[in-house]
């Protein structure tokens, strides 16, 4: 995160439920004397800028996955491949002891 988001990550407030009346929900500011377990919340500019670095990756997530598509070579050929040198390195290592 840069600096910028960073700084938003701060919650701005906290819901929490009443000490004696745990049905009743109350929003209130961050203060010294917090109650136990409060829910925090956060800027809407700190939302927005989360879910556009999470448009960014999912996006870069789909050029990546389409290059694995576009891969001339079988996968069924590279889990061979892997295979048989796998099978070559203990051949080997049974060989050289």
């Amino acid at each position: 995160m840069d600096n910028k988001l960073s700084e938003l990550s701060k919650p701005v407030a906290q819901i929490y439920y009443d000490e004696h009346d745990s049905s009743v929900m109350r929003i209130g500011w961050l203060r010294s004397d917090e109650p136990k377990n409060p829910e925090p919340l956060y800027s809407q500019e700190y939302v927005s800028a989360l879910q556009q670095k999470i448009a960014e990756l999912e996006q870069a997530m789909r050029h990546i996955h389409g290059a694995l598509l576009d891969i001339t070579v079988p996968r069924v050929a590279i889990a061979k491949a892997a295979e048989l040198a796998v099978e070559h390195a203990a051949m080997k290592e049974q060989i050289n002891g």
